[in-house]
C-alpha cells in the first residue's frame, strides 16, 4: 500500500498520551448502544486520503506528506514531549510551532475538510465565472471565453482541490495565529483530580469563543495534564485556582460536548458519565 495515506486529524502522539503499550478505551455510539472497547492508536482518529489532492494523480498525498507531518504534526510533537517534561516556558519558536499546531485541529476534522472542500471550490468557481475584466484583455483568439473554462482546460482538478489547496494558508493565518500566541499560557496537572482527564476526535476545546475576552482555550495533554491559553491573566487565575476535580470534571464535559463520534480515556471508568453526556449522533438516534 501507499504511504502517507491515512491521515490523522487527532495525530498519534497526542493520541498516545492516554495508551498503554498503543492502545486506548474508545467510547463510541453503535446502534443506539455505547460501545466501550481498547483499541490501537494507529488506526483511530483518521481517515484514508482525508487531506488528499483528488486531482493530482501522480502525487496525491503531498499535503500531507510535505506539510501536515512535516510542518505541522512533527514539530508538534517535539514541543509537547517538552511541555510533559518541564514547566518552564516555552521559547517563541516553540510557541509558534504550537501555536500552528492548534491552529491545525480549528480546520482539520473530517466533516470541516469535507466542507472546505465543496465550499471552496463552489466559491472559487462562482468567482471565475464572474468573469474578471482582466481576463478579457489578456484573452487570446483561441482561449476559452471564461477564466473558469480557462483553469479547468489548463490546470484540470485545480478547483475541485482548492480547499485542500488553502489547508496551509488556514492554518498560517496571520490574524489568528497572533491572537494565540500572545495569550497567557499555561500547563495545569491535575494529580489530585478525583477523575482522569478524557479526549476526543475533536480535542481542541475553545469557549465561549477565541474574540471573546473571556476566552479559554484548552487541550487534554494527558489523563492528568492539559494546556490552558485565555486573553487576560484574570481568567487565568480563575482557572488556576479552580479545585482540580471541578476543572476536571468541566473540562471532560466539554471534551464530551465538543467531541463529533468518539471519545478517548486511559480506560473504561467515565463510561457511565460518557453515556449521560455524550450525544447520539444524528444517524444512530
Amino acid at each position: 500500500m501507499a504511504r502517507h495515506v491515512y491521515h490523522h486529524y487527532v495525530p498519534r502522539f497526542l493520541l498516545e498520551g492516554w495508551s498503554t503499550s498503543h492502545q486506548l478505551t474508545r467510547f463510541q455510539w453503535v446502534r443506539g448502544t455505547l460501545e466501550v472497547r481498547k483499541v490501537g492508536t494507529k488506526r483511530i482518529a483518521g481517515r484514508e486520503h482525508l487531506y488528499a489532492l483528488h486531482h493530482v494523480p501522480d502525487d496525491p498525498q503531498f499535503v500531507e506528506r510535505e506539510f501536515m507531518g512535516p510542518l505541522i504534526d512533527d514539530p508538534a510533537a517535539r514541543v509537547y514531549r517538552r511541555m510533559l517534561a518541564s514547566r518552564d516556558a516555552l521559547s517563541d519558536n516553540q510557541r509558534s510551532v504550537w501555536t500552528r499546531f492548534l491552529m491545525s485541529l480549528r480546520v482539520r476534522a473530517p466533516d470541516v475538510i469535507d466542507r472546505l472542500r465543496d465550499d471552496a471550490a463552489d466559491e472559487l468557481t462562482r468567482r471565475l465565472v464572474e468573469q474578471p475584466d482582466g481576463y478579457d484583455a489578456l484573452r487570446g483568439s483561441g482561449d476559452p471565453a471564461t477564466l473558469f473554462d480557462f483553469m479547468e482546460t489548463h490546470r484540470p482538478g485545480f478547483i475541485a482541490d482548492f480547499g485542500i489547496r488553502m489547508l496551509p494558508d488556514l492554518m498560517n493565518h496571520a490574524p489568528i495565529a497572533q491572537k494565540i500566541f500572545q495569550m497567557y499560557w499555561w500547563t495545569q496537572r491535575f494529580d489530585a483530580a478525583t477523575v482522569d482527564l478524557l479526549t476526543c476526535d475533536r480535542p481542541l476545546i475553545i469557549t465561549p469563543a477565541l474574540n471573546d475576552p473571556g476566552c479559554i482555550l484548552a487541550l487534554p495533554l494527558t489523563p492528568r495534564l492539559a494546556f490552558f491559553a485565555t486573553h487576560t491573566l484574570d481568567v487565568a487565575k480563575r482557572v488556576g485556582s479552580t479545585p482540580a476535580s471541578r476543572l476536571a470534571r468541566a473540562l471532560n464535559q466539554d471534551t464530551v460536548r465538543v467531541a463529533d463520534r468518539q471519545v478517548y480515556g486511559a480506560n473504561d471508568r467515565q463510561a457511565e458519565f460518557v453515556r449521560r453526556h455524550f450525544r447520539r449522533p444524528a444517524a444512530d438516534v
